[in-house]
């Protein structure tokens, strides 16, 4: 009997977990010949993931996989985003602006006037707000009642999470992408949910998202 590779064994697992396809997944986060990897690593036991691929999964991803045990490969969520794990930290107190949707949901209205604030770990106050989100359609990084931050300073760049208020009122939370033709696709890390594409002049704000604390803090 064969040996089943522990890489592909692995792979097979994050996308069961994702719910998507290797396809799928390389489309989604636009991770070159990756089905053609997994396809490799099933057909050959001895294989191993180029660590530059298992960086662009873990970047993709938001996680960090530890295969310093082939027999025991592993990932798990890094929370805050590890890009903004900075050595000068500070608490601040930040404005929660909205509870904002990731998944279908109604419309929601920005509250004018803040009546609630929020302190978290970040390295600069202006400019900056909370939201909590509501849904699923994030769950393998966002879950239900967790804490966003977002820094409207920042720039945003395909494959991070953002959050949009859209001209027709709807507020979401997903992963961004531009698109030719001045369009860009909004696309959440919940297979269950399809990608919504719309005219980049149909978006009314646009913020990238700098921070995820784990529940209702």
């Amino acid at each position: 009997m064969q040996k089943i590779n522990p890489y592909y064994t692995f792979i097979e697992g994050l996308l069961k977990d994702l719910r998507i396809t290797a396809n799928g997944f390389q489309e989604k986060y636009d991770i070159r010949s990756f089905s053609a990897i997994v396809n490799k690593l099933k057909n050959d036991p001895a294989k191993t993931l180029h660590p530059e691929t298992i960086g662009k999964i873990e970047n993709a991803l938001n996680i960090k996989i530890d295969d310093s045990n082939p027999n025991k490969i592993t990932y798990k969520k890094l929370v805050p985003d590890k890009e903004y794990e900075e050595l000068n930290m500070k608490l601040h107190s930040f404005p929660v602006l909205t509870k904002v949707y990731a998944g279908s949901a109604p419309m929601m209205l920005v509250n004018d006037e803040i009546s609630e604030y929020i302190t978290l770990p970040y390295h600069k106050k202006e400019n900056c707000f909370a939201v909590i989100v509501r849904g699923d359609s994030m769950n393998h990084i966002i879950q239900e009642g967790d804490t966003v931050l977002a820094d409207m300073d920042k720039e945003v760049i395909n494959g991070k999470i953002v959050v949009a208020r859209l001209k027709n009122g709807k507020q979401i939370i997903k992963r961004y992408r531009e698109l030719p033709g001045g369009t860009v696709m909004f696309y959440s890390d919940n297979g269950s949910y399809e990608p919504l594409t719309l005219p980049k002049s149909e978006i009314e704000s646009l913020y990238r998202v700098v921070g995820i604390w784990k529940g209702n803090l």
